[in-house]
């Protein structure tokens, strides 16, 4: 499977959010998540990991009040 497929596969991530983790992780987006190394694949889950903190951040009623 590609890797801008698999994150497009995610919850909340759509085509442009994919694109953006990829080039945050430094990841071509036609690369085969099999093929990756153990850095790319750390740094893709470091990518969703932020993608859920800030959304995690923007739906909490309690920051910034």
């Amino acid at each position: 499977m590609r890797a801008e497929t698999l994150l497009r596969a995610l919850p909340g991530v759509g085509a442009v959010t994919a694109k953006r983790m990829l080039a945050t992780a430094v990841i071509d987006g036609g690369r085969r998540v099999g093929g990756q190394s153990t850095g790319q694949r750390g740094r893709l889950v470091a990518a969703y990991a932020e993608l859920a903190t800030r959304r995690d951040r923007r739906h909490d009623p309690g920051v910034g009040s």
